[in-house]
């Protein structure tokens, strides 16, 4: 008599949702910091702004300094009055960005690593204001005076939406965390606001902006 005990078995074929799926990468990790140019350090203006941030950044480690770190610009607001003239102005971190992969021309035949992190623009637009007095000079305040439109500037404001699939603007992380950033506005062409010729800001002029740092490992 045979001992022996017939063993049946088949072979499944193979269906990926069956297996658990994971991707090797992370979710990117934010660090969104909101600057305004009252809260600089002292010894530096508006226009070239320094802000202490140390606080917003965990240490130096080799977990957060590999990967890729970028900056977007969300969100900026300013009370510029002293600007109103120019067509924009940009906003630009020339410490954290140093090997970006943003160029710009500055002159014929000089094409340079752009520091911008965002373009403000200053609009202005023709309004029809509450008109007071005798504004198209014909001798009488009358309601043809409130015929006249001016052009006045908009408010400067900007706000930008910033997806997964953003792309921003590269930095460096270990002048990230050495937990200052500089904050340095240029005109259209490029220069500082208070180049030999140009219009700086004024006393009484400020921004505020919001900044988005993002990390994938």
């Amino acid at each position: 008599m045979s001992n022996a005990e017939e063993i049946k078995s088949r072979v499944r074929p193979y269906d990926a949702t069956d297996h658990y799926q994971q991707s090797l990468k992370g979710a990117p990790v934010y660090y969104r910091v909101g600057l305004n140019s009252e809260c600089r350090r002292a010894d530096t203006s508006r226009m070239d702004a320094v802000f202490d941030v140390a606080q917003a950044f965990p240490n130096q480690n080799a977990k957060l300094l590999a990967g890729d770190w970028q900056v977007f610009l969300e969100s900026f607001e300013g009370t510029l009055n002293s600007q109103l003239a120019r067509v924009n102005i940009k906003m630009c971190l020339p410490d954290l960005v140093r090997s970006s992969q943003d160029y710009v021309m500055t002159a014929v035949g000089v094409c340079r690593t752009s520091d911008v992190v965002g373009h403000i623009p200053i609009k202005q637009a023709y309004r029809r204001p509450q008109q007071v007095g005798d504004i198209n000079a014909d001798g009488a305040d009358n309601a043809a005076d409130d015929a006249f439109d001016t052009l006045a500037p908009l408010p400067i404001s900007i706000s930008n939406v910033i997806g997964t699939d953003s792309i921003g603007v590269k930095i460096d992380p270990v002048t990230l965390f050495s937990g200052q950033v500089r904050v340095l506005l240029r005109d259209e062409t490029h220069a500082r606001l208070d180049k030999a010729g140009g219009t700086p800001l004024a006393d009484t002029d400020a921004w505020r902006a919001t900044l988005l740092f993002v990390h994938r490992a």
